[in-house]
């Protein structure tokens, strides 16, 4: 198809569209605005005489006092091409939402009208407007995860730009591959932003101030992007300079005086750092950029006593700090971030339990209490924590079991289940749990688009059952097929760390266990063909199964 031969989207309105969200999804509709606004359209599009989706509109106020639309929300809409909903049970029940939709449809009629679900299901989030005229309308899914956020995205830009979905994810990932190169030079960029910002800052000039707004909406995008980005290419190195930049410019600003939804970018900007930091070990950078975020969000808690906003970023502060002691083993001195962290997630999901993030947060904080404990050699709390985990994230994908990130995080869980059963001799409970999770896992496989780490999942899964099981490995088509799952996930992305560990692990069990029971059955170029395939990802792995290669040629199976 010819991009430049599609009609280009009306030229008289001012808003490419109007996002229709409750006050209490704010998170999700800022980052979709950002999202849509940092969208790269296709060559030859034009939206509103633009190449970019910019502007969209997003209310920041709160609709209480008043009984009907303001005049600024009723021309906003009259001059926007499209309607975005999005569709969670607090918009299912807002007397705005609802009527923003029918003033949308009187105006613009139904096929202007898009929907995106963030939380729940149709049947618990679509606002009875979205469903007057009597069709069910097909929804983006924009839950959590960022595989499935971003396909979401996606799916609402092919709906505006009236393309096929498959070209613009297949243009997407060219695309993500070209930025891989172009990486060291985004960075950069963002920091010369960083130091045009500092300026704009300081001289206080009012033309700049909504250039500035702008460009620290981009920053936060981009740094949660660039971030996914450069640990699959594992040079998350390339953020350092930035996250020096980022910090110096708001160490500049006096906090207390920026607006909420400005502190709330910072915060983002800065915990998304200290994770980089803690990547790349330099905890010390790590402590420091926590510091300056905890100090923001008390400024954010003293304005917002008790809010879901001020709670999730003192939980996530909570969380980090708690992983850089975890990460240098001092479990015990971890201990209380993560009761902390814990103890905010369980107060969200009481608050909330049909909320899909906070079922996932309070199951991950049960799940992180569980490894403390089992690191402190207290087995018995440590699987009660495991358990609470399970009971969590169960209850949660029973409500919803067609949400892809739920289903496989929840896989996950039981697998970390099955590990800990294992570790205490518990060989039956074991495979059951790992059953469950491999069971979830297909299941979610057959009724979604291909989503990669719901692959890695599975390959994971169905290889540790295969362990637990002490099944054969050699030459058997059902652990090919396994390896072939791995192989796919690595060559879809093959700088991810992860991915290309969990296929040598694979490639690596099924060579020894041939070499053990059937050595006839691997010539020599196939032994250096693994090795140098190890040597690729680390030359400590090709030295590591050098020597076992050694010792089982040497020593035989038994000593091995």
């Amino acid at each position: 198809m010819n991009y430049r031969e599609l009609p280009l989207i009306s030229n008289e309105a001012e808003y490419a569209a109007f996002i229709s969200y409750a006050h209490a999804d704010e998170r999700a509709a800022r980052r979709l605005h950002e999202a849509l606004e940092a969208y790269d359209l296709p060559d030859g599009i034009l939206v509103n005489g633009r190449e970019s989706f910019s502007p969209i509109f997003r209310d920041v106020t709160e609709l209480t006092a008043a009984h009907s639309l303001s005049e600024k929300i009723k021309q906003a809409l009259q001059r926007s091409n499209y309607l975005i909903v999005l569709c969670s049970p607090s918009s299912k029940d807002s007397h705005w939402v609802n009527e923003e939709i029918r003033l949308f449809r009187e105006l613009h009629g139904d096929r202007a009208i898009l929907s995106a679900i963030i939380e729940g299901t149709p049947s618990t989030s679509f606002p009875p407007a979205l469903l007057e005229g009597g069709h069910e309308p097909l929804a983006a899914n924009l839950k959590q995860g960022r595989d499935s956020f971003r396909f979401g995205v996606h799916q609402l830009a092919a709906s505006i730009l009236d393309v096929g979905l498959d070209t613009l994810v297949q243009r997407a990932q060219r695309k993500r591959r070209f930025r891989a190169r172009l990486m060291t030079a985004a960075a950069s960029g963002l920091a010369i932003v960083m130091g045009g910002l500092w300026f704009n800052a300081h001289t206080a000039q009012q033309a700049a101030e909504k250039s500035r707004d702008d460009a620290e909406r981009l920053v936060e995008y981009m740094v949660s992007d660039l971030k996914s980005e450069l640990y699959s290419l594992q040079r998350l190195d390339i953020l350092d300079g930035l996250g020096e930049e980022i910090v110096t410019y708001y160490e500049g600003l006096d906090p207390s005086g920026l607006p909420d939804e400005r502190l709330v970018r910072l915060i983002t900007a800065i915990q998304s750092l200290s994770e980089v930091a803690i990547e790349e070990k330099k905890y010390d950078r790590a402590v420091r950029y926590l510091r300056d975020s905890s100090s923001l969000v008390e400024i954010l808690e003293d304005r917002n006593r008790d809010t879901d906003d001020s709670l999730f970023y003192r939980a996530q502060n909570e969380y980090w700090e708690g992983l850089v002691l975890r990460r240098q083993n001092k479990f015990a001195e971890a201990m209380p971030y993560w009761e902390a962290y814990n103890a905010i997630s369980q107060r969200l999901y009481a608050r909330e339990p049909d909320n899909t993030q906070w079922a996932m947060e309070a199951g991950w904080g049960s799940h992180n209490l569980s490894v403390l404990h089992r690191m402190t050699d207290d087995i018995e709390t440590s699987m009660q924590y495991t358990l609470r985990a399970n009971e969590t994230f169960g209850k949660a994908f029973e409500k919803d079991p067609n949400d892809l990130t739920l289903a496989t995080e929840f896989a996950n869980i039981l697998g970390v289940t099955a590990t800990n059963f294992d570790g205490d001799g518990q060989l039956e409970k074991a495979i059951e749990y790992q059953k469950m999770a491999v069971e979830i896992l297909e299941k979610a496989r057959a009724t979604s688009d291909i989503d990669f780490k719901a692959e890695h999942y599975y390959s994971i899964a169905k290889h540790k059952l295969f362990n637990y099981e002490k099944r054969p490995k050699c030459d058997n088509p059902e652990f090919d097929a396994i390896i072939q799952i791995s192989r796919k996930v690595y060559e879809n992305e093959p700088s991810n760390p992860d991915f290309q560990e969990q296929h040598l692990r694979q490639e690596f069990g099924q060579l020894f266990e041939c070499l053990r029971t059937r050595p006839e059955s691997v010539s020599e170029e196939e032994l250096d063909w693994h090795l140098r395939l190890a040597g690729q990802y680390k030359q400590s792995w090709e030295d590591y199964y050098r020597e076992r290669l050694e010792k089982l040629r040497t020593h035989g199976p038994e000593l091995e």
